[in-house]
């Protein structure tokens, strides 16, 4: 009883909802960074928070499931062994490594990681432009981004770099750090000044290939392409004249 009372005079003194009115200085700052022609078409800001969970049906899920598997992997033998089996590998690559491999993390902080950027960046893509685009970019990042860099990396290896194509076609990869990469190029798209998302994102990609020599790191350049692409397609389509 106490719970509805309070909850009725929160409301009575701010008609938008309590978590709008909380969040009306940063939904200001982040509008001055919005370009001008994208903002009619995003979608207003959650008034509560169980408005902001029904607006965030896809990251929040992905969040959940991810930290369930982490803590079922360090609890039962047979989700450790699925773990061991899923890891993505470029060379021969199984089903499983493919479709669940990005699903596993090791070791905690790269969860730990990936869950903070997710929440960032898929929550605000997903509140400002609706479900479609934020879960075509969470399966791309997932299921495509590895396989592309298999593709794309392998004959350039064997033509520029032919003592580093075995470590490559052997490497084990886990987790959905491309994921992040994706919702960050489309999120980069809406901005007046992309590059303040784009250039650090990138620097990360690059230097994790070329200092680390980890050749499957381009996961995160094919990742922060393809949500650039999805999310310039997203903005022409939406600013357009009767779009």
């Amino acid at each position: 009883m106490r719970l509805g009372v309070a909850r009725a005079v929160a409301w009575a003194h701010r008609p938008d909802g309590p978590l709008r009115a909380r969040t009306a200085r940063l939904r200001a700052g982040l509008a001055r960074r919005v370009r001008p022609d994208v903002t009619p078409a995003l979608r207003s800001a959650p008034r509560s928070v169980g408005e902001g969970a029904r607006g965030g049906a896809v990251a929040l899920p992905l969040a959940a499931l991810c930290t369930t598997l982490h803590a079922l992997r360090l609890t039962i033998g047979t989700a450790q062994q699925w773990f061991e089996q899923s890891r993505f590998v470029p060379g021969p690559r199984a089903p499983a490594g493919v479709w669940a491999g990005p699903l596993f993390h090791h070791p905690p902080n790269h969860l730990g990681g990936d869950l903070l950027s997710l929440l960032l960046f898929g929550l605000l893509l997903e509140w400002a432009t609706g479900h479609g685009l934020t879960a075509v970019l969470i399966a791309f990042g997932l299921w495509a981004t590895n396989p592309l860099s298999t593709w794309l990396v392998t004959p350039l290896l064997q033509r520029l770099r032919p003592d580093d194509v075995a470590p490559f076609l052997a490497v084990a990869d886990v987790g959905w750090s491309s994921v992040v990469d994706a919702l960050v190029g489309a999120v980069a798209m809406g901005l007046k000044h992309p590059a303040l998302l784009l250039v650090p994102f990138a620097a990360n990609g690059v230097y994790l290939c070329v200092v680390k020599s980890s050749w499957l790191s381009v996961h995160h350049l094919i990742g922060l392409a393809g949500g650039m692409l999805a999310g310039w397609l997203w903005r022409r389509r939406r600013t357009a004249p009767g779009g």
